[in-house]
């Protein structure tokens, strides 16, 4: 039976055609037995009625109605389907949301202690299609789930990008650590500065009052720096990265920047997506159970 519904234009037309050649084998048979008889033509009149009662106005009237109720629960399912699923976009918005905000804020999405996540592109697909139906959304919009993908595979590789320039960075900075200062938040504090996300390393020493401000901290306290804080600080003022540095700074800085246009773009496509009426693709969720 479902051959039929999904093909039912096709059946309907077979069965016209058929119905046709019935009634002209019908009319052909009987003149051929009853020889030009007068009664003939009334005869092959109602056969053909009885013919086209059976097949056209009792079986294709049954498919059809068959066929309507059919369609109309499976848009009744494609709707619920497509509210759910707004939810879901909504959410992906937010997540693609916060994977920019890292981008604009730090250059890098963070560990939670001032390093780059070195996230592999499955955990950063993953932040990205953090809802229970992400899965889903291939089946109805393969382009935008290609796009997180792609997103994911470049976050990857700019994060070990970031990992190897900050070693580089903290390397030829080569400042010793303080009981105020971490050589690798010094690192970070010059490419945060490069990246024209902060002020960099500001120390502030007036009347017994102490502040220290670099990546991710404001220390303030009383007393004079230690001479390690000050000559860290001096070193910082005079760096001068070395060009292969300085260029791999350029391009960390537009990649970054780039990663973040890219999030917010997705972002605000899954919005325009979750505001769409009609669901495209096919899924495991929008099905009618098959007719007997």
């Amino acid at each position: 039976m479902s051959f039929f519904l999904n093909h039912l234009l096709w059946v309907t037309i077979g069965v016209i055609l058929l119905v046709l050649c019935l009634a002209v084998f019908l009319v052909w048979v009987l003149h051929r037995i009853f020889h030009d008889e007068p009664v003939i033509t009334p005869v092959s009149v109602v056969v053909v009625n009885v013919i086209l009662a059976a097949l056209v106005g009792l079986w294709l009237n049954n498919l059809w109605g068959m066929r309507r109720d059919r369609d109309g629960r499976l848009w009744s399912l494609q709707e619920q389907h497509l509210e759910r699923l707004r939810s879901t976009f909504k959410t992906e918005s937010n997540a693609l949301v916060g994977v920019a905000s890292y981008f604009h804020s730090e250059g890098f999405i963070d560990d939670g202690h001032g390093s780059p996540a070195l996230l592999e592109e499955e955990r950063v697909f993953a932040l990205t299609s953090a809802d229970v139906l992400s899965f889903d959304v291939q089946n109805h919009y393969p382009a935008y789930v290609s796009a997180k993908r792609e997103l994911a595979q470049r976050v990857e590789r700019h994060d070990k990008e970031f990992a190897d320039v900050l070693a580089l960075t903290e390397r030829e900075l080569d400042v010793r650590p303080t009981s105020w200062l971490v050589p690798r938040k010094l690192a970070l504090t010059f490419i945060e500065q490069a990246f024209g996300k902060g002020p960099g390393f500001i120390l502030h020493s007036s009347a017994g009052q102490l502040s220290v401000t670099y990546w991710g901290a404001s220390i303030g306290g009383q007393g004079s720096p230690e001479p390690g804080l000050v000559s860290a600080h001096k070193k910082y003022k005079a760096f001068r990265p070395s060009k292969t540095l300085a260029l791999r700074l350029q391009e960390l800085r537009a990649s970054s920047n780039e990663l973040e246009q890219r999030a917010e773009r997705l972002s605000k496509e899954a919005l325009l997506m979750a505001e769409r009426t009609t669901l495209p693709g096919r899924c495991a969720f929008v099905q009618v159970p098959a007719e007997p």
